[in-house]
């Protein structure tokens, strides 16, 4: 990481090569000079690091955090299917809502609003420090324990919200970890009506317009489909 102080061009924090450290001053002082909005100045570094290095790289400019160019070794993109100028948004606008607010309900309102104005809604966003991945932007299920649910809203059929809850409840008594409950839902999900489905388990995130099935329990485990 590389922060840039825009008076003096000092670099104040770096991880890369003094080759690498000498190539950002000059990228940011041409990009200074061509462009105001920070967007086009992040633009600009990052195609020019990408074809100089041959890696992927991501660079967030902003006023209250200085400069900042990270490689996909220090911001890593776990798993998608988007393409690359699609991700090289979704990092850029996660990072802008991160510095503009502190709840995790905020940032991803902050998130969905910003790739529905660019690529159509509806986007659905979810934000947490504490959850088990495998992805997901569909069906949604606020966990239970103890066998026992609350279905709050649903476009599933019947049989496949008892499958949910079932599959769901097997998974809360094996395994503890919520990525290996994430994994089993997901894996029995596959199984039963085709690939591919994703699943997020957590007890802690925010989440945004994620509307199709809707689980509620009495404590704060949550298991999305």
């Amino acid at each position: 990481m590389v922060g840039i102080k825009q008076s003096d061009m000092l670099i104040i924090k770096c991880n890369i090569q003094n080759e690498m450290q000498c190539y950002v001053k000059m990228l940011v002082q041409k990009a200074m000079k061509r462009y105001e909005e920070e967007r086009e100045v992040a633009t600009y570094i990052k195609v020019r690091f990408d074809s100089h290095y041959q890696e992927y790289w991501q660079c967030i400019v902003g006023k209250h955090f200085d400069w900042t160019i990270m490689s996909e070794r220090k911001a890593v993109i776990k798993n998608a299917d988007m393409e690359r100028t699609v991700q090289d948004d979704a990092v850029y606008v996660a990072s802008a809502a991160m510095d503009k607010y502190d709840i995790e309900k905020d940032v991803a309102a902050y998130i969905k609003k910003e790739f529905d104005r660019k690529y159509t809604p509806n986007w659905h966003c979810i934000v947490g420090k504490h959850f088990g991945s495998y992805q997901t932007l569909y069906n949604l299920l606020e966990n239970m324990i103890e066998h026992k649910a609350v279905i709050k809203n649903t476009n599933m059929s019947t049989k496949m919200q008892e499958d949910a809850i079932d599959v769901t409840s097997d998974a809360l008594d094996k395994y503890e970890l919520e990525m290996h409950i994430a994994e089993h839902v997901k894996k029995e999900f596959d199984i039963k009506y085709n690939p591919i489905w994703h699943c997020i388990v957590g007890r802690n995130f925010g989440r945004l317009a994620v509307k199709n099935f809707n689980f509620r329990s009495d404590n704060n485990y949550y298991c999305i489909v």
